[in-house]
């Protein structure tokens, strides 16, 4: 699995951390087993130690052993253990310094490489929140290959939203707050998700991003109904209550399953072949002015037109002689090739 980005791999570090631990652990009972042995166990197993630590250590406080000099052998072992010993604690220094050090440049890079992603988003969309709603807008906006940030302050979210997604960029902080709202680049955004936990701070997020960019779409998360008018008020485009929405479902579920499982295949699965997609019409465009049966896009892209923008919104189930206007809209159904040809024909 790709590892998430501006973060360092915890499993290096820790291996490089047991590593150290178990040089030095392993050097100095080492040295405490050899005094030990040289002294034919006259020197108690705790001052051996002793004698270890210091002589690791370089503290210079002498032999503390008794007889430590007329011992044959002592200070040889001794100065083995020092060059040896001191070799290995400075290794093993050089590896928690290298987890520390790389730790926080890396967090100090990431954090320079994420502000430089941000900084040159525009157009985007900001996703507040990538709890149980948020992290399916986050799956369907990457799908679609559309830009985005998303804005999340728990930990654990974080966490989840980097492994699945490696390169999204994200911020870490309170959506609420106005001053990680413009991180985020709202100013530049084309329009963001309220999808928080509670609908009191989807509110707050609505009114500032409303406030500070006038032309942004916002659709925002209602968890009361009673909160749908209230975030409408305050400037969100749409609201989405997952319980209404859920309860629909369900109803749907059980008395038209065949519908459902046709709009699934269209609107949820991963790997279908088709979606519902909105394209839009170019007033230089040469099908501009031409009826639907003038334009032939099902001969052309492989399209199925669904709807027609019209002056009273949307015409569905448009007839043939329905007009291509100039600056509108269509809906079609379609895979991802004719989509993308039907905008190079419209654009």
């Amino acid at each position: 699995m790709m590892r998430p980005p501006f973060s360092r791999d915890p499993a290096t570090a820790g291996s490089r951390l047991i590593k150290a631990l178990v040089g030095l652990v392993g050097i100095t009972l080492v040295g405490a087993s050899g005094f030990y042995v040289i002294g034919g166990g006259r020197w108690p197993f705790a001052d051996c130690l002793y004698m270890t630590v210091m002589t690791l250590t370089t503290v210079g406080f002498g032999e503390v052993l008794p007889g430590f000099a007329e011992t044959p052998h002592a200070r040889m072992f001794s100065t083995g253990l020092m060059v040896v010993g001191v070799s290995v604690v400075a290794y093993s220094a050089s590896l928690v310094a290298a987890v520390v050090f790389e730790g926080e440049l890396s967090r100090v890079l990431g954090t320079r490489r994420m502000n430089k992603t941000l900084n040159r988003l525009s157009e985007h969309y900001i996703v507040c929140g990538v709890g149980s709603m948020g992290i399916h807008i986050v799956e369907e906006l990457v799908r679609t290959e559309q830009p985005l940030a998303v804005i999340e302050q728990d930990e654990e979210r974080l966490s989840r939203l980097q492994e699945t997604f490696p390169d999204v960029p994200f911020i870490k902080g309170d959506a609420t707050d106005d001053d990680t709202l413009l991180r985020a680049g709202l100013e530049r955004a084309k329009g963001l998700f309220a999808a928080l936990s509670h609908d009191k701070d989807n509110l707050f997020v609505v009114i500032s991003a409303r406030q500070t960019n006038a032309n942004a779409r916002i659709v925002a998360r209602a968890i009361e109904g009673k909160s749908v008018q209230k975030l409408r008020t305050a400037g969100a485009n749409a609201t989405v209550s997952p319980n209404y929405l859920g309860g629909r479902r369900m109803a749907s579920e059980m008395v038209r399953p065949q519908v459902v499982a046709f709009m699934d295949v269209v609107s949820k699965d991963r790997d279908r072949e088709f979606d519902i997609e909105e394209v839009s019409i170019s007033p230089s465009s040469p099908y501009a002015g031409k009826t639907l049966a003038e334009a032939r896009l099902r001969q052309t892209a492989d399209a199925l037109v669904l709807a027609v923008d019209s002056a009273d919104g949307y015409r569905y189930n448009p007839p043939a002689d329905a007009v291509l206007t100039g600056g509108g809209k269509i809906m079609v159904l379609a895979n991802s090739d004719a989509v993308a040809k039907l905008r190079k024909l419209l654009g």
